[in-house]
């Protein structure tokens, strides 16, 4: 049933994110997260914590496609999740998917937690892409 999967799926989350916590065993979290996303393919944040290692490449090969695969499948079931929305917004940019990844930095903005961290990161972007205009839009 369900709510065994789930259940079952979140205990391997805890696992990885104490893992992910310490740093020093960030495979081990890789190893955990990827199993939660085997007992339950939806369980949104372990998805999340698997998009932002692969991102970042702590405890498994640094991907960004890898990355926005997880993150997106994340923020489609939960777009709540401000990690994984700031984190999918810098990896399209990284590939210069310039519209997806303004839309999802607007996103990741409005959902306020981190508003100043996606607001430095958003201008970081904007400045790659040679959008001067629009840092000075934010600015004022």
């Amino acid at each position: 049933n369900i709510r065994e999967y789930w259940s079952r799926s979140h205990d391997e989350y805890k696992k990885g994110l104490l893992y992910s916590k310490t740093g020093e065993k960030a495979e081990m979290a890789v190893k955990h997260f990827k199993h939660a996303i085997e007992i339950y393919p939806d369980h949104a944040m372990a998805l999340e914590q698997l998009g932002i290692l692969t991102y970042s490449g702590k405890g498994v090969e640094i991907s960004n496609d890898h990355a926005i695969d997880y993150l997106r499948r994340a923020v489609g079931i939960d777009p709540t999740l401000e990690d994984a929305t700031l984190f999918l917004a810098m990896a399209l940019g990284n590939q210069n998917k310039i519209d997806d990844s303004e839309y999802f930095f607007k996103r990741a903005i409005n959902l306020d937690r981190h508003k100043e961290t996606a607001l430095s990161f958003y201008g970081e972007y904007l400045a790659r892409w040679g959008k001067s205009d629009e840092i000075e839009r934010r600015i004022k």
